[in-house]
């Protein structure tokens, strides 16, 4: 008697679901990824960071990330009291 979760299908729906799933995922951690200077100067949410020495000797060289996401007031202000930070 077979089983289900060896099932061909039940392999197909997984398949499925993960190609749904992680694009979604990748595409918004990676807008900025590998863009040139001049298209990542261009949008909003990028930031072009030029190539530097860390302190450990490694050389780090330029490129384009994303911009830092602000949190709203409210949640700034409620991360501020959760750490004894006044304004």
């Amino acid at each position: 008697m077979s089983t289900i979760k060896n099932s061909p299908l039940v392999y197909a729906v997984a398949g499925l679901l993960a190609l749904i799933v992680t694009p979604a995922a990748v595409s918004a951690a990676s807008q900025c990824k590998g863009v040139q200077q001049d298209a990542c100067q261009a949008k909003v949410e990028c930031s072009w960071v030029e190539g530097y020495v860390r302190k450990d000797g490694l050389s780090v060289s330029s490129h384009c990330k994303s911009k830092a996401r602000r949190k709203p007031a409210d949640q700034a202000a409620l991360g501020r009291a959760k750490t004894g930070q006044v304004n």
